[in-house]
Formats: C-alpha cells, structure tokens, sequence
C-alpha cells in the first residue's frame, strides 16, 4: 500500500500502477469524521483507503463523504463498493449525476463510440468495462458547502475537462483538490484530454482561476502534490499547453489552405503536438480534444465549421485569416 501525507490531515492514497496500468489515487481529509476525494477505478486503490483510514486509527464508519471531482471511471470506480462499506454519502455535481448512475453513458455521452469501436473495445476489452452504477445521495454546484467535522469544503464548478467538473477548496490548510481540470505530469498526453461534454473555454478559464486563488497545496489527482510555487509553475505549463493547442490547430488549417475533416485535423495536429493517446485509449479520446477546442475557435470567431463531430469541415474564418491570431483571446 502507498500513501503520502500531504499535511497531517490530507493523505494521498495511491492505487498499483501495475493492476490497471495507469496511476490512480485518491485523497483522504481527516477530522471528526472523513471525506474520501475519488475512488479510483474498480480495482485500485479502494482497499488501500480503507487500509489507510485503518492505519490512522479510524474506521469505515467514519467516512462521512466520498465527494466526486468529475465522471470518468478511474474517478468514480470503487464509489459503489465504497459506499457499501461506509455507508458514506456519494456527492457529484448534478451534470456528473446521470453519467454515475448509468456508467453506460460514458460511452454515449462522453467517448461517442461508433460501431467500430465499440466492437474493438468488445474484442480488447474497455476500462469501463467493470464498472457499477451508483446512486448520488447529494449533488452540487458552484458556490455550496460540504460541511464535516471542523471542516467547510467549497465547491467551485469547472467544466472544462467535462461537464460535471468540479474543484473542492479547504479554507483552513488552504489545499484545492482539482481533479483532471488541470493534469500536471511533463510529458503525459492525458494532461490535454477532454471529452465530448466538455468545454475548451472553461478549462482554460479554471486554469487561468487558479493563477489568482488563495491556496497553498494545489492537488490532482494522478500526480503529487504542488506547494505554491512548483504548483504555479505547473499551471503555466498547462496554461501553454493550451494555447499551443490554438495555435496548432490555426496553423494546421492556414497550411492546408481548404477546409480539413475532424479525423485529418485531429491527426495533423496531435502529431505536432507529439500526442500519443495510446491505441485503447485512442479510441476511447477519438480526438474529443482537437474537437472541443475547433468548437471554442469557432465561438471565438477563429474557425468557420460545418456539420457535427466526425461529419464536420473546418476552415479558418475570414477574421483569423486577415488578423494575427492570439491563441489566450480565443477564450
């Protein structure tokens, strides 16, 4: 079992890397009662949180919370198995609700399979696979409270990664707890990643948040985590990751000089942007990224677009064409 104290009351719990091949972790607050933040996927690391909370002293019972930061499967994994063993509350903001209570949407809503893929994923097997559907016992949204112990979490809503994205603030050890909004690790596509119900324009508006915040821990998910100052490096990073996405995506379209479909675009861009997604997960992303940031450039007035998602044409706009392109006033 691993696990980290973030402070004497945050730990960090992370799942093995080797069962589900990818890190996934999950924080524990610890007062009077106990908040769980994510559960992992259905493997990892839910019985390292209950050991943990054992180690410490506590008990399952003690588990007042297990709060959502968004609705992707190594987040909400082991909600269902966990609230079995605590009896703890399941909190979500409600556009994450529908996706936890019928974990199939994951594929209509949010990966928008077509029937090649989901026979592939069928034959390979999906991440999705194993996972249960869970009741939401309390949604929320931007500007509520989630009261436990000595302690008033904030609940700041998001969207950008995807739709039901929130971040939760505590005040008194001023740590925030960021889901995938803002994915840290050099060198890791998944950073980049958002889905089909999420908005380029709110992950950059999180993201730039952020800079002008009151916090001192900042704490993702898969990655350790930030005191400030390493914390505010990391998020100007992110922050020219996607800049550099606009920029990709502009200079790909001017080069070509005609309208590009989703699928070539995505392709021509990723490649400059040395994305590799990995082939199950390629086709779980299908370049929801590319996609949702041509849709933040059209609202911008950067790209003219026709048709949706994989049907759809896309060509530089009369403006972008005559003026010089900012990638940050695109948002």
């Amino acid at each position: 079992m691993s696990y980290f104290e973030v402070t004497p009351d945050i730990v960090r719990v992370v799942g093995d890397e080797s069962i589900e091949d990818e890190i996934n972790a999950c924080y524990i607050i610890f007062d009077s009662e106990i908040a769980i933040i994510d559960s992992g996927t259905p493997q990892t690391p839910k019985n390292d949180i209950l050991n943990c909370i054992g180690d410490y002293g506590r008990n399952a019972e003690d588990v007042a919370y297990i709060l959502t930061t968004h609705e992707h499967y190594d987040h909400f994994g082991a909600h269902a198995w966990l609230k079995k063993k605590t009896n703890a509350k399941i909190v979500a903001h409600q556009k994450a609700e529908a996706t936890l209570s019928n974990p199939k949407k994951l594929s209509t809503d949010h990966y928008m399979l077509g029937k090649s893929d989901k026979f592939m994923l069928s034959f390979y097997g999906s991440p999705t696979d194993r996972l249960h559907a869970c009741n939401v016992d309390q949604t929320v949204e931007d500007g509520d409270t989630i009261s436990f112990g000595n302690i008033d979490l904030e609940v700041i809503y998001t969207g950008g990664h995807c739709a039901g994205h929130v971040f939760y603030y505590e005040p008194r050890s001023k740590a925030i707890f960021i889901g995938d909004e803002a994915l840290m690790y050099p060198g890791d596509s998944y950073k980049y990643y958002i889905d089909f119900t999420g908005d380029a324009s709110r992950r950059f508006k999180a993201l730039k948040g952020l800079l002008n915040m009151n916090w001192k821990l900042l704490c993702p998910i898969h990655d350790e985590a930030y005191m400030k100052t390493d914390g505010m490096e990391m998020l100007r990073m992110a922050i020219d990751g996607h800049k550099q996405w606009n920029q990709t995506i502009i200079d790909v379209l001017n080069e070509y000089g005609k309208e590009m479909s989703t699928g070539k675009l995505a392709r021509e861009a990723e490649e400059r942007m040395g994305i590799s997604w990995g082939p199950q997960m390629s086709r779980l992303i299908d370049h929801s990224t590319v996609y949702m940031h041509l849709l933040a450039l059209k609202k911008a007035g950067k790209v003219d677009g026709r048709g949706e998602y994989d049907k759809a044409r896309w060509k530089l706009s009369a403006e972008a064409l005559l003026e010089e392109f900012d990638s940050e006033l695109a948002f």
